[in-house]
């Protein structure tokens, strides 16, 4: 079974990582970017897609600015990158990969309130805003900026986790955030994933390898475990003619009401 990580564990398993490795930060984040792109690619395989990457200015907005670039040296043209520049603060890897896509002379611009993006010519939207560290619900320019990206109705693909939608935790009554096609997770599935309020979020998620240590991960007490294909496989025992159903094991279902076991049964 696989642990599945809370947004702070995950960030644990960034930096342990980053120190057991002895690689940078934003070393890390390049290969998680390559990692989304090689997920992405098969989904929009046309290079002259036009591509709209909506980045906040963290970690997650410094994913968006990579895959931007990467794709960009994959041969498509056809990019343009907005940054919600709604404060002054930005992450040192944001910064880093800022710099890099400036090099390959991207259309990046800057937006300091949501209505610059009404109007938006595109066919496909990838979102890097917030990222798993979200806390609380989205509100003032950034829940503007989301219910205009949802109404352009173009196929968004989220990076690691939908803006607005908490990664772990009790989810809120009402979701106002990004309306995904598919999200590209990082390593593991967010444990909200799980949940029938993900379904507002995202129609289905992929999970990409990006090296985090493993060991690590699995040291973790998660209060969630995934249960994978292969545990399955070691349960099947492969059954020989006329033996006894008795000989395999037996195996428990616990169901609901008597009027709602359906299922079960």
């Amino acid at each position: 079974m696989q642990t599945l990580l809370s947004s702070e564990q995950m960030r644990m398993a960034d930096e342990f990582t980053i120190a057991e490795q002895k690689i940078a930060s934003v070393d890390l984040m390049e290969r998680a970017a390559e990692a989304f792109i090689r997920a992405f690619i098969p989904y929009e395989p046309n290079c002259q897609t036009r591509i709209s990457v909506f980045c906040g200015k963290g970690n997650n907005g410094g994913d968006g600015l990579a895959i931007a670039r990467l794709l960009y040296y994959r041969g498509y043209p056809n990019l343009q990158v907005f940054i919600a520049d709604f404060s002054a603060k930005e992450s040192n890897d944001f910064t880093e990969n800022y710099k890099r896509l400036l090099e390959t002379g991207v259309e990046i611009k800057h937006l300091t309130e949501a209505e610059q993006a009404l109007h938006l010519q595109t066919d496909v939207v990838i979102d890097a805003m917030l990222g798993s560290g979200l806390n609380q619900p989205l509100s003032g320019k950034f829940l503007s900026l989301v219910a205009l990206m949802n109404a352009l109705g173009k196929r968004t693909y989220s990076v690691d986790v939908p803006t607005g939608f908490f990664a772990d935790g009790a989810t809120p009554l009402t979701y106002d955030g990004i309306q995904a096609y598919l999200t590209i997770s990082f390593q593991r599935p967010k444990p909200n994933f799980f949940f029938p309020e993900s379904a507002k979020a995202t129609e289905r998620f992929e999970v990409v390898d990006i090296g985090l240590d493993e060991a690590f991960i699995e040291r973790q007490q998660g209060e969630f475990q995934l249960i994978t294909v292969d545990d399955i496989k070691t349960l099947l025992k492969p059954r020989k003619s006329f033996s006894h159903k008795g000989t395999y094991g037996h195996a428990l279902l616990i169901a609901g009401d008597t009027n709602t076991m359906g299922a079960a049964i």
